[in-house]
């Protein structure tokens, strides 16, 4: 049986169930749901004849129900998706449809979905094709959305700079500050060269609560009992790192901001304030030339970053790809690349995407986890005169953190591995001098025949 034959004459002389053509239209084809069920209620009404089924004539009536599709029209409800629900609803309840029948109906089937859109297209849309309609509308609502979201990111920008005034003001007042942390009490500290100090300026935790749901909104997150810890870069006072614990894990909400540098200290600069020692400036400046790893071990707040970024400052050639999950590290040159890790891209994710960037360097802020130990361990084997920075207690335990972490992801880990990638581990820590003032200092240095 030809399906294709007699086409006109078979259009002009079937027509579509009235009932089921005025339910089609007033529908308005608002989901496919509704569409389908309109489907499947006719192919029901012919099998449930007594007389038997004409498959050929059912699909006739099915393709001129897509002729009065043409009819409403509403851009964001003509699709290809609703077509391809009314050919493949014609073959799911119609299992008697004889075999030699179906091969053509299925090449009529995907025939008629094509045509279906061209003749869509000249009637509803004049001059113009359907998909490029269905585009510059869909274009057009992302536009509107984008805008909207812009909107309300700009009023909520506006909401947070409003209820962290205070933090703000210190910051405008001492440049020095690193750190800013609210205690549960309401008490708002901060961390200026190396002293942490009582501002005597509170945020009660209403206002905690509403600066960290405020964050958590703007930065698309959601932060609640189930989720009670949240980690963002603030959009203004220089992209500081913000992480805040809600209850139940605290009584009242918390947060603790670690503010990027502003400027990078040089290792002259260093060596003025008494940071290193000359002969350590000498070793630390021949490291870099010569292309050396070079571990940074220290506590938190101890100055692991600062001798990262004075050693970074050294680079004076080459491509160097920096991962970090805050900006901290300061880029000595412009064609360098800054990769920020994120729950989508972790450190170890973000090592292995490095190789692809055509490194002569790779330098990680923190290395934290085991794959990002292992990873950088393999990498800096073959791309030498890297720099990362650790949290340990002392140089030699540096070494020993990073076999612990490995341990994460391997069983054994491979200690040759370790000596062989590290060349010099240097640690850093809070000296508290005779006048009670608080230095950073470069306390150990442990080179790489002693590792």
């Amino acid at each position: 049986m030809n399906i294709g034959r007699n086409m006109k004459k078979i259009r002009k002389s079937i027509r579509f169930p009235k009932e089921l053509e005025k339910k089609l239209i007033n529908t308005g084809i608002k989901t496919n749901r509704n569409f389908s069920e309109v489907v499947i209620e006719l192919c029901e009404n012919e099998k449930n004849k007594e007389e038997e089924v004409n498959w050929s004539i059912l699909w006739k009536r099915l393709t001129r129900t897509a002729t009065e599709i043409r009819n409403i029209k509403i851009i964001s409800q003509i699709n290809t998706a609703a077509i391809e629900v009314l050919a493949r609803y014609f073959f799911i309840f119609a299992p008697e449809i004889p075999p030699e029948l179906r091969e053509k109906a299925e090449i009529d089937a995907n025939r008629r979905q094509q045509g279906y859109m061209t003749t869509v297209s000249k009637h509803v849309f004049e001059g113009g094709g359907l998909i490029e309609k269905i585009n510059k509308y869909r274009d057009e609502i992302k536009v509107k959305e984008k805008r909207k979201m812009e909107t309300i990111n700009d009023t909520t920008l506006t909401a947070i700079k409003m209820q962290m005034t205070e933090i703000e003001e210190l910051i405008k007042e001492d440049d020095e500050i690193t750190d800013a942390m609210l205690n549960p009490d309401g008490n708002l500290w901060v961390e200026s060269e190396g002293k942490m100090y009582r501002t005597g300026k509170k945020i009660e935790p209403l206002r905690a609560s509403s600066i960290i749901r405020l964050l958590a909104g703007y930065n698309n997150m959601i932060i609640n009992e189930d989720n009670p810890e949240m980690s963002v870069k603030l959009p203004f006072l220089n992209g500081g790192r913000f992480h805040a614990i809600i209850p139940p894990v605290v009584s009242n909400p918390i947060f603790a901001i670690r503010f990027p540098p502003k400027n990078r200290l040089s290792l002259d600069i260093l060596l003025d304030l008494g940071t290193i020692t000359s002969s350590e400036y000498i070793m630390f400046e021949n490291a870099v030339k010569n292309r050396k790893n070079i571990l940074i071990a220290g506590a938190t707040g101890s100055g692991k970053t600062t001798i990262a970024n004075a050693l970074t400052g050294e680079i004076k050639e080459g491509r160097s790809i920096i991962i970090e999950d805050t900006p901290e590290i300061i880029s000595s040159t412009s064609y360098n690349v800054s990769l920020l890790t994120s729950e989508e891209m972790n450190f170890q994710q973000a090592v292995r995407s490095a190789l692809r960037l055509r490194p002569d360097r790779i330098i990680v802020g923190d290395i934290r986890d085991g794959g990002t130990a292992l990873g950088l361990c393999e990498v800096w084997l073959g791309h030498p005169g890297g720099i990362a920075t650790i949290h340990a207690s002392s140089a030699s335990v540096a070494k020993k953190r990073i076999y612990s972490l490995m341990q994460e992801v391997v069983v054994t880990p491979d200690r040759e591995l370790i000596n062989a990638a590290i060349d010099l581990i240097i640690f850093v820590e809070k000296v508290v001098k005779s006048d009670k003032s608080v230095m950073r200092k470069v306390t150990q240095i442990i080179e790489k025949d002693k590792i």
